[in-house]
């Protein structure tokens, strides 16, 4: 029996595993929210907790209902740093280096099972550990891991990680007589339970158990068979029930994608490929956020698609045919495709995202480590000290570039993004940097690739919102009413519509859009906004303001966007009203709830230059000016 008492060594390895992997993300600290993190951090009121008890809102996410574990960890951060991204990648690395660390005690335990019975020892091979060392550095520093960790909602996988890894781990140490079995089965429910509400992928966990029997203890898997696939079948019936899933129409078209389920399913073949090489040649050129994948319609078309599922079975059948004098690699092999099985199956999610890859590729550098021969390992070390200062380089690269904003997503559409997707991001960018003529132009070359209706949407408002900031109401309001014609009430699409029709004097207009908004309870702020405005072009600034601060109430559990913009327009009416200071109060309100709303920054800026503050106004700007919101007086024109 194998117990865990580690050496100096195994300390020394800890130390340096989690001192390389903090040193590598540090420049992430600063990268702002992105994608998906807007929907599910930035714009859900129900993980801003304020409060202790305000944590228990998390639990009613309307988004990502089903990781309720994941959204309780953003009410946490949020509770103690606000929407200050430092502290939410802070929480993120640390995950990832506890990811690490439990990796690299994991894999001695396997280690420690290729040891020659009877030898007495109570602590871990030298040798053994090294190369456990090496292949935990190798999966942690790997720039494709950024994508899980420096994006933050990802933090959703690297969680799930962290409760797969301690459900093997614990596995083990029941498996070689460390836990009793009365201990074992309650803490790996707990732990499966937590892992499912991180994410949905923790359901192959116990296959994964049932992988490990078969390959490192032949005996006992013979003798337990029938328990074990009770069990593991028990647990995936479970998993199956609190998804809720059912089974979809294979032939039938997604909405909003371009493919269906088997067609999903057929194109994966040829994706898990793809994985496997980023994560082996991981230059940070290979690497982008979303992917421009054409999907498989036959078996045959494209070619690559048979022979991704050809050379998936081959891979399979080797495993398992090896796994007695190769049993590292033949696991690694298997859990690979075991623990990527979800994502690549039929569900109703975007083909490709590189941090799908985070939890499947953890058992790949040892089963790589496995087929060397141990002679040539002993050789080594330069190599791959040298390697893994490589592939910390490439990752502080990546780190950098996901700081960059404003070149984020025109890097993604040079290295095969999906464009009219990648196009529109890149235009949000240069609106949030006051760029609003680079950004119609970035919208107008989305528009002509666009073939998916939700980017359709996406790019037809954002067009109407960047013509409406550069007083081009008319072509503002074609876009908008296209929105409106085409996909109903999105965001503030009537709202700017009320706006424009009040900026060309027609009232009666206005006042049958709010007439209408009244009757949608989530729309009737805009009618209040559209209501104030009305008042405050009659001079009736207090009526104006108490209706905002009346809606405002109302509002209170709303979304982040819908509050920011009833802030904004009670701002703007105590400034018309020439209430200067509670205007003011109001902007640096808004910047502490959400610190990246740069065009209210901006407003303060302009707020102190005008009220003779120099010295702080010239802070806001300096500010604003790393961020590319405000010109660099130090950089050329562009």
């Amino acid at each position: 029996m194998h117990r865990l008492n580690l050496s100096r060594d195994n300390l020394l390895h800890i130390a340096v595993l989690t001192l390389l992997t903090a040193i590598i993300y540090i420049p992430s600290l600063d990268v702002p929210f992105i994608f998906d993190d807007m929907p599910n951090i930035v714009l859900n009121l129900s993980v801003h907790a304020e409060t202790p008890a305000d944590l228990l809102n998390a639990f009613r996410s309307g988004v990502s209902g089903t990781r309720p574990l994941a959204m309780l960890s953003f009410a946490v951060n949020h509770l103690l740093t606000g929407l200050d991204v430092f502290g939410f990648h802070i929480f993120n690395i640390a995950i990832h280096i506890l990811n690490a660390l439990l990796l690299y005690l994991l894999l001695l335990l396997i280690s420690a099972l290729h040891a020659p019975p009877g030898q007495g020892n109570d602590r871990y091979d030298p040798a053994s550990a090294k190369y456990a060392f090496w292949a935990a550095a190798l999966w942690a520093v790997n720039p494709v891991q950024t994508q899980g960790v420096t994006y933050i909602v990802q933090r959703m996988t690297s969680m799930a990680a962290f409760f797969y890894l301690a459900g093997i781990y614990i596995f083990l140490l029941w498996r070689n007589g460390s836990f009793r079995t009365s201990f074992f089965a309650p803490a790996f429910l707990v732990i499966f339970t937590a892992g499912m509400a991180c994410k949905e992928t923790v359901i192959t966990l116990p296959a994964a158990l049932f992988l490990l029997d078969y390959i490192y203890y032949p005996d006992k898997f013979r003798k337990n068979l029938l328990p074990l696939a009770t069990a593991a079948a028990l647990m995936f019936i479970l998993g199956l029930c609190y998804l809720q899933g059912s089974m979809p129409d294979w032939s039938a078209t997604y909405p909003n994608r371009n493919f269906s389920p088997w067609e999903r399913v057929m194109t994966q073949w040829r994706i898990l490929w793809h994985y496997l090489s980023l994560f082996l040649f991981p230059l940070p050129g290979r690497l982008h956020l979303t992917y421009n994948v054409p999907v498989s319609t036959t078996l045959f078309s494209p070619w690559t698609t048979l022979a991704g599922l050809a050379a998936i079975i081959a891979s399979l059948t080797l495993a398992v045919r090896i796994r007695k004098i190769r049993p590292d690699f033949s696991f690694g092999i298997l859990f690979f495709f075991l623990a990527g099985g979800p994502e690549a199956s039929f569900v109703n999610l975007e083909l490709a995202f590189i941090h799908r890859l985070y939890l499947p590729s953890l058992f790949l550098p040892f089963a790589i480590f496995s087929l060397i021969p141990e002679s040539v390992r002993r050789k080594t070390g330069v190599i791959l000290i040298m390697l893994i200062a490589l592939l910390s380089y490439w990752t502080i690269t990546r780190n950098d570039e996901w700081n960059e904003t404003r070149s984020f997503w025109q890097e993604n559409i040079e290295r095969g993004a999906r464009t009219a997707r990648a196009k529109n991001n890149t235009a949000a960018a240069l609106i949030d940097s006051g760029r609003f003529t680079a950004a119609l132009q970035t919208i107008d070359e989305g528009l002509e690739m666009a073939t998916l209706a939700e980017d359709r949407k996406l790019l037809l408002y954002n067009r109407g919102y960047t013509l409406f900031y550069l007083n081009r109401h008319d072509e503002s309001l074609v876009s908008f009413r296209k929105v409106a014609d085409e996909f109903g009430a999105f965001r503030h699409t009537f709202l700017f519509i009320g706006l424009i029709y009040l900026q060309q004097g027609e009232t009666a207009k206005v006042l049958s859009i709010i007439n209408k908004l009244e009757e949608y309870e989530k729309l009737s702020y805009q009618g209040k906004i559209l209501s104030a405005n009305i008042l405050t072009g009659e001079n009736k600034f207090p009526e104006a303001e108490q209706l905002l601060q009346e809606a405002l109430r109302n509002e209170a559990r709303s979304q982040l966007y819908i509050r920011q913009r009833l802030q904004l327009e009670l701002a703007k009416t105590y400034l018309k009203g020439n209430k200067i200071q509670p205007a003011y109060e109001l902007f640096l309100e808004m910047t502490r709830t959400y610190p990246q709303n740069y065009n209210i920054w901006k407003m303060i800026y302009l707020m102190l230059e005008s009220g003779g503050d120099k010295k702080s106004a010239e802070k806001v700007r300096d500010f604003l000016e790393s961020k590319g919101v405000m010109p660099n007086r130090k950089a050329p024109p562009e």
